[in-house]
């Protein structure tokens, strides 16, 4: 709700501003109005049971938030599980027949003996009223629940979060795998039947994380001190007891690990990182032993690692980039062919995102988005080629009503090669005003995505820039540092040089150009106004950081 608000505000700002300060498109047959592109959408948390048979999601459409179970089925009814008065946080399969759900509650906790808390100037047993995290496991149908951690010892019953979930089994669906903290932070098997638990290793007193391998074994674990500006990642390869630091990171560069042995090497772990020497990340063989990185899984010569593809079992499947949409590099036949017949059924700007998979691979949950596609979820059966939607983020907007953006590349005065994105409604001219859109972060990508800012404007007639200077991510190392203390420097110098290009190729008119932004975006446009006020006819800086030295 907040979004939509947020959403609905930035439009109106900048209706308002191009309005007063420039030359109104003329765009016959304007039906869309900012009630068609900014909607709700009550649905999150999708979860594919291991058979492929069921979704469960969680469904915010009212006050309460529910758990919602939907069949593949189109014949079978929705129904809701009743989880009493807790509040579902999310949910999720452990098996064909029985859910775990994060929930928030509020409880009154008991202290250890000796200890009190006082409530009205009276000694009091018990924390009143504290809002907790908990796990219970229960069946589709509501019955049998189970909290996870029941039967333990008092320490970890006073832990506020008592739902970390670190993996499923999917050899061993009885149980899973959480983390919970007793003195230290350790990792649990957990029997989702009864809420017994077995601590597998106890960790030390900075350890934040742990992963584990598809059998469940603690294989690696990740500490850092309070700050958490580093971070320090342990490993130990199958068969071992002896943790290994293997390195230090930054705390951002976290989740590029993968802890998962490499199929193809015992003594190795595949690993998302940029060795020494190397601009773009990829996959590589890293082996803890020496610490050494040995032959790359992937890499690609123009564009970062987006996303490592794995099966529900541990699989290596491929890896994923960003061009103009997210591209898969399939390195399993099932899934080559599988994503090439799921492409016959998408437009081309329609980027895939592979959330669940049923436990044998043959059925896909998958979010559809693209420029022309604000938002879907659907089922694809991989043996019968069947594409089935089962929910749809906003209805009231057709791909006709939408544009696809044309890549844009361009060269910086100092002759670097830049790209970008021109967004134009087919049978609006070139002369039409034209909005500047410099993306936040900095370290982020414009690419085809669905923005509805930028749609909303383009149906009205508007044209919209989206350039990505140097700072921005996806384009190797090298691209980012390149930005690094250019703000309204070479980083201002690219968005200048882009409007530029669009000027001198006649695709833009000068006098007729707005620089809008969020974040890193209304720095940009503000910085646009200073440095280059002759380019533009109005400055729309939204959420802008402006006063650094308040940051000294």
């Amino acid at each position: 709700m907040k979004l939509k608000v947020f959403n609905f505000a930035i439009i109106f700002l900048l209706s308002i501003v191009l309005w007063v300060v420039g030359p109104q498109p003329l765009f016959a047959q304007q039906t869309l109005y900012p009630s068609h592109f900014v909607v709700g959408n009550p649905y999150s948390n999708f979860d594919l049971s291991p058979d492929g048979r069921k979704v469960v999601i969680t469904d915010n459409s009212l006050r309460q938030t529910r758990v919602l179970i939907k069949s593949v089925d189109p014949n079978t009814a929705d129904r809701f599980l009743d989880i009493n008065d807790a509040r579902p946080l999310a949910a999720q399969w452990a098996t064909n027949e029985r859910l775990i759900v994060p929930v928030m509650t509020v409880t009154d906790m008991k202290l250890p003996k000796g200890i009190y808390a006082v409530h009205d100037n009276k000694r009091d047993k018990y924390l009143r009223n504290i809002v907790t995290a908990r796990m219970p496991a229960i069946d589709e149908d509501g019955s049998n629940p189970v909290m996870m951690f029941e039967k333990t010892s008092k320490a970890l019953q006073l832990n506020i979060n008592l739902a970390q979930l670190v993996s499923p089994l999917i050899k061993d669906p009885d149980h899973i795998i959480m983390s919970a903290f007793d003195k230290t932070l350790g990792v649990y098997k957990v029997n989702i039947q009864t809420g017994k638990a077995k601590r597998l290793s106890a960790g030390r007193s900075d350890t934040r994380a742990w992963h584990v391998n598809p059998d469940g074994i603690p294989n690696m674990r990740i500490d850092a001190r309070d700050d958490f500006r580093k971070a320090r990642v342990y490993a130990r390869l199958d068969g071992t007891k002896r943790w290994k630091k293997i390195k230090t990171i930054e705390h951002q560069d976290i989740r590029g690990i993968i802890p998962l042995p490499a199929m193809d090497d015992p003594n190795a772990f595949y690993i998302a990182a940029r060795p020494d020497g190397q601009d773009r990340t990829g996959i590589y063989h890293y082996y803890p032993d020496n610490g050494r990185f040995g032959d790359p899984v992937f890499t690609h010569p123009n564009y970062d690692l987006d996303s490592p593809v794995f099966s529900a079992s541990g699989d290596y499947m491929g890896a994923r980039y960003i061009e103009n949409r997210k591209i898969y590099d399939s390195q399993n036949d099932v899934h080559t062919q599988a994503m090439a017949r799921l492409r016959l059924e998408l437009r081309d700007d329609i980027s895939v995102d592979i959330l669940d998979t049923s436990d044998d691979m043959s059925v896909w949950l998958i979010s559809l988005s693209g420029p022309t596609e604000p938002g879907r979820v659907a089922i694809f059966n991989i043996k019968t080629a069947a594409l089935t939607t089962i929910h749809i983020i906003n209805s009231k907007l057709k791909p006709k009503d939408l544009t696809v953006p044309k890549p844009v590349n361009f060269t910086a005065r100092d002759g670097t090669p830049l790209s970008g994105y021109l967004t134009r409604k087919n049978g609006v001219a070139a002369s039409a005003p034209l909005i500047v859109m410099p993306h936040g972060g900095p370290e982020s990508r414009d690419y085809w995505s669905y923005d509805l800012i930028a749609q909303y404007f383009v149906s009205q007639g508007y044209q919209i820039f989206q350039p990505n200077f140097r700072g921005s991510s996806g384009f190797g190392e090298a691209f980012v540092k390149a930005g690094h203390r250019e703000w309204g420097g070479l980083m201002q110098d690219d968005i200048t040089d882009g409007v530029q290009h669009l000027i001198a190729t006649g695709q833009a008119n000068q006098g007729n150009i707005c620089i809008a932004g969020s974040s890193y975006g209304g720095y940009a446009a503000l910085m646009g106004a200073v440095k280059t006020p002759a380019l533009y006819n109005c400055a729309v800086a939204i959420n802008a950081p402006s006063d650094f030295g308040r940051y000294d």
